[in-house]
């Protein structure tokens, strides 16, 4: 096997997480818990396109006493094109995802 090129790609997701009706409401957000994961790969000429999710779990104090501490689970898409100067579709891809940096801000308390 011959490596022909050991790239790195960067994308920044940007996106509102919204509660369901049925969670109770946001006081405060204590954590962040960010995973990405990838679905498939498509190898093309000089570029390979990624698809796949981030898999959040924001957990957080609620405003109800009867469930002081929340998590909520959601997922959000990304798709990325890296380009990858002499890759071709006939060859093999080994392609990691990793989140370098997280951040959130509560945008509202939700009652």
């Amino acid at each position: 096997q011959e490596v022909i090129s050991d790239n790195k790609g960067q994308i920044v997701i940007k996106d509102i997480i919204t509660l369901d009706e049925s969670e109770p409401g946001i006081s405060e957000i204590f954590n962040l818990i960010s995973k990405p994961v990838l679905s498939q790969y498509n190898v093309e000429n000089d570029k390979v396109n990624i698809e796949g999710f981030v898999n959040n779990k924001v957990l957080y104090l609620s405003n109800t006493p009867e469930q002081p501490l929340c998590c909520h689970e959601e997922e959000l898409p990304l798709n990325q094109a890296v380009d990858v100067k002499g890759i071709s579709p006939e060859m093999k891809c080994d392609a990691e995802l990793e989140i370098e940096q997280c951040n959130f801000s509560m945008l509202s308390e939700k009652r």
